[in-house]
């Protein structure tokens, strides 16, 4: 008997995930990354792949498919199916619980899967037999089938399972760097969720790359380092593609994951907020704090009440980083030398600012500190240190006498052509941090969170670390500069010039 069109469509429906949930839902948005998820998804709950895991970006339709119509099309397959699934709050598990039976009660779903049927009262017991239904758990009519859910750490003990799901384990930043709250996950993960896993249970578990020893990156080191081990699927989407780019990924390095929704300049206007957040929640690329060269909780001791801290008995230097165009930061940064010998940051300015703009900024904080020094980093100025010596000036150094005249002052400037690699440079200051001669104000997340974000991730080539190349500068300089002479006069810039190999 030939089929008619609607029937072909309902037989794609049921064979197909992808076409299921577009079945159910006309309206749905279809990007690249849904079909390469839907298609690896079909492949966990009924092909090749036993272990999964499925990183992406928020708001990218990850939960939609995994943890929504993905489960549904499964027990509609395979009534007698049984989901365990958790997340980080029983009421965020209760939720997608509830997404579900929604999908499963919808009259598309019931055409597609007539033998799979919830009941349709909120009760136990049932003229079919026991059959529960609530936010917790609820089982397919006339089948083994069930679906149980639960938050982290809830009690999961007998119940069944041939089909584990973990969406989110971890609530957010916070969590993620308590080693309290990753280590009660973990065990958890072992003593209760793992436990309820028979030989032939599939486990899929989806998340944001948090960190680096959250339950995703401990198992992964696990199967690295054992092959005998649980050996996982991993699909990584990073809202930016950068190399290497995975063979499932059809897009070129710098190209956004889903541009109609959320295109390239949004992109950079959210990584332009926090690199630290953006590497970790948007990229998939988490950074271990215990192997960073800035660690909160290894110098709170060296931090500095501000409040306790007179200006005019210390002595102001400064260091401009300027920008190099595109997304690229610049960075000024004022370091006050303490009366006790301390280098305390006092400010730090990251800013995607022209140059402009820049030098508005140097002069205004020239005018407000006085300071004794500024180095300038002077590769981005696109003029040789062997021009500069024979008199030639670059634009940016034009317009910066202009301003000084308009203002009345002079800024005692130097520029700085830097020899040595940035990664050598900024890593020179590890031994400042760890013997507390570098310290930072207490109201560091309020003044210059993002320069603390930037030498926590350091060094990531694919992060910014402008501010931490402007501390480096202004710290080098203050430990090998002469302080210029007193009688320049004020309508002048401050003429001197040195290469800095990064050694002190």
């Amino acid at each position: 008997m030939q089929l008619s069109p609607e029937e072909i469509d309902k037989e794609i429906a049921r064979q197909s995930l992808l076409d299921f949930i577009c079945y159910l839902n006309p309206d749905y948005e279809v990007n690249w990354h849904h079909r390469v998820i839907c298609e690896h998804y079909e492949r966990w709950a009924f092909g090749d792949i036993d272990r999964m895991m499925l990183f992406m970006p928020p708001q990218n339709g990850k939960s939609m498919i995994v943890s929504g119509y993905g489960p549904a099309w499964v027990l509609g397959r395979n009534p007698n199916g049984k989901f365990v699934s958790a997340s980080y709050a029983k009421d965020l598990a209760e939720t997608l619980n509830v997404n579900i039976q929604r999908i499963m009660d919808s009259p598309e779903y019931k055409e597609l899967f007539p033998e799979s049927r919830l009941y349709d009262r909120n009760i136990r017991n049932t003229a079919y037999g026991t059959y529960a239904r609530n936010s917790t758990l609820f089982e397919v009519v006339g089948h083994s089938g069930r679906y149980f859910c639960a938050g982290r750490g809830g009690g999961i003990s007998g119940q069944p399972m041939n089909y584990g799901n973990i969406d989110d384990l971890l609530k957010g930043r916070e969590e993620a760097e308590s080693p309290t709250i990753r280590e009660k996950s973990w065990g958890w993960y072992n003593g209760d969720f793992y436990a309820r896993s028979g030989k032939n249970a599939k486990i899929l578990i989806t998340a944001t790359r948090w960190h680096e020893e959250d339950l995703p990156g401990k198992l992964l080191k696990i199967s690295d380092e054992d092959p005998e081990a649980d050996q996982w699927v991993v699909l990584s989407f990073p809202a930016i593609a950068q190399e290497p780019i995975a063979p499932y990924d059809p897009r070129k390095p710098g190209e956004a994951l889903w541009p109609d929704r959320y295109p390239l300049s949004h992109l950079k206007k959210v990584r332009a907020a926090s690199e630290y957040d953006w590497q970790s929640l948007y990229q998939q690329n988490p950074h271990n704090l215990q192997f960073s060269i800035f660690n909160v909780d290894k110098i709170k001791n060296l931090m500095v009440d501000p409040g306790g801290v007179d200006l005019s008995k210390c002595k102001l230097y400064a260091a401009l980083d300027l920008s190099k165009g595109g997304n690229d930061f610049a960075a000024l940064v004022t370091i006050a030398v303490l009366p006790d010998g301390r280098w305390l940051v006092w400010e730090c300015d990251l800013s995607v600012d022209v140059q402009s703009k820049s030098i508005s900024k140097l002069v205004e904080s020239q005018q407000q500190y006085n300071y004794r020094t500024v180095w300038i980093e002077a590769n981005s100025l696109e003029i040789a240190q062997s021009a500069w010596l024979k008199g030639q000036r670059s634009n940016f150094e034009i317009v910066l006498k202009q301003e000084q005249q308009k203002a009345g002052i002079a800024v005692p400037y130097i520029p700085v052509w830097h020899t040595k690699p940035k990664v050598d440079r900024i890593r020179s200051l590890e031994s400042h941090f760890n013997n507390g001669q570098l310290c930072f104000r207490e109201d560091w997340a309020k003044v210059y969170r993002e320069l603390i974000n930037q030498f926590r991730i350091f060094p990531d080539k694919n992060a910014h670390d402008d501010g931490c190349d402007s501390i480096e500068l202004c710290i080098a300089g203050i430990q090998n500069h002469a302080e210029p002479s007193k009688w320049l006069p004020p309508d002048t810039s401050f003429a001197g010039a040195t290469v800095y190999d990064g050694l002190y």
